[in-house]
C-alpha cells in the first residue's frame, strides 16, 4: 500500500463490480430474465459475442496503448462498443416484463459475494456522516441495493444504468429498455457522474474514488484521493505508466487511511 497520511474525505465514491464485489456480477444480472422465462431466446452468450466482437475490432484497429494519453483516448472511443450489446438486447426485448420484486429477489443474486471490509467501510461512512455512493456500469440499482441489504446495509445511494418501467398496468414491469436520463457505460460517463455528485454534495475537493478497471481510469485521475484495488487491471496499467499519487490496497487498507473521528 502506498504511504498516505490520514485523510478526512467529504465524499466517497466506489465502483461496484470487482471493487465492492469479489467478482464481476453482470452474468448474475443477465441470468434474471432467463430464470423467469426459461424459453427466452437468444441466450445471453449471443450478446456477449456481439460485445466481444465490437471490442476486438476497436482494439485491433487502435493498436497498443503505451501511454496514459493513449489509454484515455481509447476509453473515449468505447461508447460505440458498449452500445452494441445494449442496443441488441433492447431490440430483442430480453429484459422486458420483469417486476421490481423479480429484480430484487432473483435467486442468482444469492451467488454475489461482497468484500467484507468494503461493507465495513460503507458502514463507517454512514456512521460518520460521510456520503458514500456506488457508481456502477451495471444495469440496475435494484439489484445492487438488494445485495447490499443482504449485507446489512440500507440507504446506500447507487448511480447506475436503470431499466425503464411501464407503470400503466396493475404491476409495473420493465419495457426492455434502459432509461436515458443517466447513462454509465464508459470511463467518460463515470467521470461526468463524479463531477455531478461532487456538485450536488457541494464539495470540490477531498473526494475518494475506489476502482479496479480501466472504466475507472478517468475518475481515478481526477479526484484528490484515488484508491485502486490491489491486483487489479487498473493497478497494473497505472504502475506500468508510473502514474503517481494513487493508493493501491485492500478495503482494510483504505479503512486504515481514513480519519474516522467525529
Amino acid at each position: 500500500m502506498t504511504s498516505l497520511r490520514k485523510i478526512r474525505p467529504r465524499l466517497v465514491i466506489s465502483d461496484w463490480d470487482e471493487t465492492i464485489t469479489k467478482k464481476d456480477t453482470i452474468r448474475h444480472v443477465a441470468s434474471i430474465p432467463y430464470h423467469f422465462n426459461p424459453h427466452l431466446t437468444p441466450r445471453f452468450s449471443h450478446y456477449t459475442e456481439i460485445y466481444t466482437d465490437a471490442y476486438t475490432t476497436l482494439r485491433s484497429s487502435y493498436g497498443p496503448c503505451t501511454t496514459l494519453a493513449a489509454h484515455i483516448d481509447f476509453q473515449s472511443r468505447m461508447d460505440a462498443v458498449e452500445a452494441t450489446s445494449i442496443t441488441a438486447m433492447e431490440k430483442d426485448g430480453i429484459f422486458r416484463g420483469l417486476t421490481r420484486s423479480q429484480l430484487e429477489h432473483a435467486p442468482s443474486l444469492d451467488s454475489i459475494e461482497v468484500r467484507t471490509n468494503a461493507v465495513d467501510l460503507i458502514a463507517r461512512c454512514q456512521g460518520s456522516n460521510v456520503p458514500f455512493v456506488v457508481l456502477s456500469a451495471n444495469w440496475s440499482s435494484l439489484v445492487i441495493q438488494s445485495v447490499l441489504r443482504r449485507c446489512g446495509l440500507s440507504g446506500v445511494r447507487v448511480v447506475t444504468n436503470e431499466l425503464e418501467f411501464d407503470d400503466s398496468g396493475e404491476e409495473a414491469r420493465t419495457t426492455g429498455r434502459w432509461r436515458r436520463d443517466v447513462v454509465v457505460r464508459t470511463s467518460r460517463d463515470k467521470l461526468a457522474q463524479v463531477e455531478i455528485l461532487m456538485r450536488r454534495a457541494g464539495v470540490s475537493d477531498n473526494v475518494v474514488y475506489v476502482g479496479d478497471s480501466l472504466t475507472d481510469l478517468l475518475p481515478v485521475l481526477n479526484v484528490k484521493y484515488p484508491f485502486v484495488i490491489s491486483g487489479s487491471k487498473l493497478e497494473k496499467v497505472l504502475k506500468e505508466l508510473n502514474v503517481e499519487g494513487v493508493t493501491y490496497g485492500t478495503w482494510s487498507d483504505f479503512i486504515s487511511l481514513i480519519d474516522w473521528s467525529t
